[in-house]
């Protein structure tokens, strides 16, 4: 179970490491990342704006999951709570996986959006990806529908948070 003290937001000297451990997902199954998204642009905007969060043992990055301002992923007509916020770049270390930590990270970045705010959380979710969508079932997130956009397919997840 991943902790409120094990949550916390990244720092500036972590940038390379975080991007490392995104890219060491790419061609697992259900991942939609390749070596051009998340780009360090991305790492260092989460960063900036206090929106990227871990979780880190004694071996590093275990877990990560962003606040993102995607403005074509906010507008889309999936979406049925106005003052919501959009979870990205959730990814658990493979070692990890299988230990509820992704249902404990959503859990945790449900709670910060909260304290800033927000009425709900939504996110896309690869249909290939079997793993993420139980996490999202257990957490009673809807399926909102399914997009094609950035030359995936999609399923559209929300949750109302207050």
């Amino acid at each position: 179970m991943v902790t409120k003290e094990e949550f916390c937001v990244a720092s500036d000297n972590e940038a390379q490491a975080i991007l490392d451990f995104y890219h060491s997902f790419i061609g697992s199954e259900g991942c939609t990342w390749n070596e051009w998204y998340p780009a360090m642009e991305h790492v260092r905007m989460d960063i900036e704006k206090k929106n990227l969060f871990l979780v880190k043992d004694a071996e590093g990055i275990v877990a990560t999951v962003s606040i993102d301002s995607d403005d074509q992923v906010d507008a889309l007509e999936n979406w049925t709570i106005a003052n919501s916020k959009e979870a990205a770049r959730l990814a658990v270390r493979k070692d990890m996986q299988g230990q509820s930590i992704a249902r404990d990270m959503l859990t945790l970045l449900m709670e910060e959006l909260k304290q800033r705010g927000y009425e709900g959380i939504h996110f896309l979710v690869s249909p290939e990806n079997p793993a993420a969508l139980a996490s999202y079932r257990k957490l009673s997130f809807e399926n909102r529908g399914r997009i094609h956009m950035y030359e995936h397919d999609w399923f559209c997840y929300e949750k109302r948070i207050r």
